[in-house]
């Protein structure tokens, strides 16, 4: 079933219309969870987005990425004429998360930066 005939099919269930369940993914595409291709470069994502790679051997094909072949998810969100990039490793128990900006004045990407997290005391 393609993604679009999912999305439908789950917005129907909530009762909203297709035709509303339509345009909402004509005009949100990052609602919806893509592949990213092997050999794909990151470099090119500059649009809103969400996806990753569910497998380690694909995540090796792609190039631009802040750390060695682990699955990941995927996020951009485009500002103006920039985009920030956000990448988390499916790692279950030791997840990482990057970021990193395009700036479309002098096409100029930055350098991917870990974002620490800790781990949460309970109160």
């Amino acid at each position: 079933m393609a993604k679009k005939e999912k999305w439908v099919n789950f917005v129907k269930k909530l009762g909203v219309g297709t035709l509303l369940a339509e345009a909402v993914l004509e005009h949100f595409p990052q609602l919806v969870y893509q592949n990213i291709p092997n050999g794909s470069d990151l470099n090119n994502y500059k649009e809103d987005f969400f996806g990753g790679s569910s497998s380690n051997t694909n995540a090796s094909t792609i190039l631009n990425r802040p750390t060695t072949a682990v699955a990941f998810y995927f996020e951009v969100k485009k500002t103006g004429n920039d985009s920030v990039q956000f990448m988390t490793s499916r790692a279950l128990t030791t997840p990482r998360m990057w970021m990193r900006t395009y700036y479309a004045y002098g096409d100029v990407w930055t350098n991917w930066r870990e974002i620490i997290t800790t781990t949460p005391t309970p109160v």
